[in-house]
């Protein structure tokens, strides 16, 4: 009988070296495995039957022998969704600092509890921690055609790239799009702050702006017209637009987009599931 063959009795995750995510399967077997190394004894190198007792319908595990081992099965690719809260934020800011923010700023009230439980994650973070297997669960869902992940900003945080304020300072659509996070190119995630899309969470095509170093340069390149006599809700749709085409929505809130959206594969590279476009 292969090991294909045998019937699987349990999954999950194994971090092998604490670094490498192995699958294990726990299996219903007739014999246990041998080692497979010539110096080891003969009954430890090869596979061994297991002895039935025909006298008692006790089940042979009682008398201490095994039927269900464990295999290990090693994957180039595993991908894993990252549950938050987690231990791989910033200090956690005062209620004071948040609700501060929040004021001059008007994001969500799901962010405002995000930098309150969490202020930050960097994904590269869980790569050399012992606990990771805590925070990570297998998952079906690959990276191919998904957008990279790489960092949630956090509140105070002294980080020289990572910072949520200093990315701000520099953001030029502020008023607009809440930054809260970036993927490896440089493109920002957002939560969009009026419009019909409020509350949502996109990634911004950094490539479409980098360039400017304001609002008024980008309005003038793309050829917003009206563009500041529109209100604010007006102003954030039209940014937000297919026919703009620097925000791909992929979540209807932060909420929802730290329960489900964050995954990275057995490298340890993130990227974020599209449930906008799933749904759609």
């Amino acid at each position: 009988m292969s090991n294909l063959d045998l019937p699987v009795v349990r999954e999950g995750v194994w971090f092998y070296a604490e670094t490498v995510p192995v699958r294990v399967q726990v299996l219903s077997s007739p014999e246990t495995w041998g080692t497979g190394d010539y110096e080891d004894a003969p009954e430890i190198a090869e596979n061994q039957p297991i002895l039935r007792s025909t006298r008692t319908a006790t089940p042979p595990v009682s008398l201490g022998v095994r039927l269900i081992y464990a295999h290990p099965i090693f994957l180039q690719g595993v991908f894993m969704k990252i549950s938050f809260p987690n231990p791989y934020g910033y200090k956690l800011p005062s209620k004071d600092r948040v609700a501060s923010i929040q004021k001059d700023y008007k994001f969500s009230d799901d962010y405002a509890s995000f930098l309150l439980s969490q202020n930050g994650f960097l994904v590269s973070s869980l790569e050399e921690d012992i606990r990771k297997n805590d925070y990570l669960s297998e998952s079906e869902e690959d990276s191919e055609g998904k957008p990279g992940f790489r960092v949630l900003y956090g509140l105070n945080s002294n980080d020289k790239y990572y910072d949520l304020e200093d990315n701000l300072q520099s953001f030029i659509f502020k008023d607009y799009f809440f930054p809260i996070g970036s993927d490896y190119g440089g493109n920002d995630f957002v939560e969009i702050l009026a419009g019909k899309f409020k509350g949502y969470i996109a990634s911004l095509d950094h490539e479409l702006y980098a360039a400017f170093d304001s609002l008024e340069e980008f309005i003038e390149e793309f050829k917003l017209e009206n563009f500041d006599e529109l209100p604010k809700g007006e102003k954030t749709d039209m940014l937000s637009s297919d026919n703009i085409g620097i925000a791909w929505i992929v979540a209807p809130s932060m909420q929802i987009f730290t329960e489900n959206c964050i995954h990275c594969d057995s490298e340890f590279c993130g990227y974020v599931l599209d449930l906008i476009s799933k749904e759609s």
